[in-house]
């Protein structure tokens, strides 16, 4: 099946100058129903920060246990016992939020047992808190539509720009901790999953440190889906566990079929605030 996406099967780190090309061929992905059209070539594209202030020399992103505490601004989650509600952050300076982690298999298996996302439960080694993986951005759709209904509460994906303006968390670097390419470390201020983790598979959401504004998993775990179109593709932006250090790059974006599912795809929530 032909992807407008970078394979991140690929393990060879592209070159620094360039975002991930188009590849001919993943493995095996999950198509929804009939074939799409085969991909045309597009020049790779890489996005520009907006002009923020980088990170301080030597600044780390607090550890997770005092993030939360750090973020006033976070929107406690409230609703209805059997309606798991995404724990959401409010973007400083900006009218939205976005989830603080990836949507999780627990969250999606709820959606299925409610009669929602369409009966679909996909295939992964473990569930739980790790990444609902194996989904299709209409997959994605079918979720966030659930959710509103069930809670009274508009969700959405992010935008692109929203997305990046999340990811960076006011930085203008290569990562939102900085230059310093990813290591395998869950206590490492530049930690994430990426091809060098031995275990390779997606980890709990939250197994590392968070951005400057207590997002995890923006670099790497999952691919994620957000809610903008080119032609008929969408896009997804932060990486995965099966991509290279360049690869998880705040400015990475790649491309895919909105009918198309993979085992490195997954979506983070949005919603706007009122007023």
């Amino acid at each position: 099946m032909a992807l407008l996406a970078w394979s991140p099967w690929n393990r060879t780190n592209p070159p620094a100058e360039e975002a991930p090309s188009i590849v001919a061929e993943a493995s095996a992905p999950e198509a929804e129903g009939p074939a799409p059209p085969a991909a045309t070539s597009t020049a790779p594209v890489e996005t520009r920060p907006e002009a923020v202030p980088p990170l301080t020399e030597g600044a780390a992103t607090p550890p997770p246990e005092t993030a939360r505490a750090q973020t006033p601004e976070q929107t406690p989650p409230v609703a209805a016992p059997s309606v798991p509600l995404p724990d959401m952050v409010r973007i400083p300076g900006h009218n939205f939020e976005a989830g603080r982690y990836e949507v999780t298999f627990a969250e999606w298996d709820a959606c299925v047992a409610a009669g929602g996302c369409n009966g679909y439960r996909p295939d992964d080694e473990g569930r739980g808190r790790l990444p609902v993986i194996n989904v299709s951005w209409n997959d994605a759709q079918a979720y966030v539509q659930w959710l509103s209904q069930r809670t009274g509460r508009q969700y959405r994906l992010l935008t692109e720009r929203e997305w990046e303006i999340a990811a960076r968390a006011g930085t203008t670097t290569e990562y939102s901790w900085g230059d310093d390419p990813p290591v395998c470390d869950q206590t490492a201020r530049n930690g994430a999953n990426f091809s060098e983790c031995t275990d390779d598979r997606t980890r709990p959401v939250g197994s590392f440190r968070p951005n400057g504004f207590g997002l995890y998993d923006v670099h790497g775990n999952v691919w994620e889906w957000v809610q903008d179109a080119e032609g008929t593709s969408r896009v997804l932006r932060g990486g995965s566990w099966l991509g290279s250090p360049q690869g998880l790059r705040s400015a990475i974006r790649v491309r895919g079929y909105p009918s198309i599912r993979n085992g490195d795809w997954g979506f983070r929530l949005a919603r706007d605030l009122e007023g």
